[in-house]
């Protein structure tokens, strides 16, 4: 797990170095907030400054992260598909030829049909109860 204590004001729930390739950021949320995007390019951003020295990040080689990998674990009564997406695109004020984009993928823990996963993990049985 990434320390949070590095950036006391902005902590996301959890954060792993998966393989030393992958970087998991998981929120559990009631409602949806659309402006997780946004949220989790903050968290990167700052989990990323951690990862790369100072001194490399001005280097002519390229220096190697881990791939992102943004999730959240729907936790509220409405409903909702088993997964959806949010893109940051979607806060851009004009659709265009941008290369940026970050997706976050929404699982919806709820109901059981949809994902097993609340029955399977006491934390979001719950909060799904």
């Amino acid at each position: 797990m990434i320390e949070q204590s590095l950036y006391k004001t902005y902590n996301n729930d959890v954060s792993w170095l998966i393989d030393g390739k992958l970087i998991v950021l998981v929120e559990h949320q009631s409602t949806v907030n659309n402006n997780m995007p946004f949220r989790c390019l903050e968290y990167v951003t700052r989990i990323y400054e951690t990862i790369v020295p100072i001194d490399r990040r001005y280097a002519q080689k390229v220096y190697k992260i881990p791939n992102p990998d943004f999730y959240v674990v729907y936790v509220g009564k409405d409903s909702l598909p088993s997964e959806q997406e949010l893109r940051l695109s979607d806060a851009f004020y004009e659709k265009d030829s941008s290369r940026m984009d970050l997706v976050v993928k929404v699982k919806n823990c709820t109901d059981p049909k949809l994902l097993p996963i609340a029955k399977n993990c006491a934390i979001l049985e719950e909060k799904v109860a």
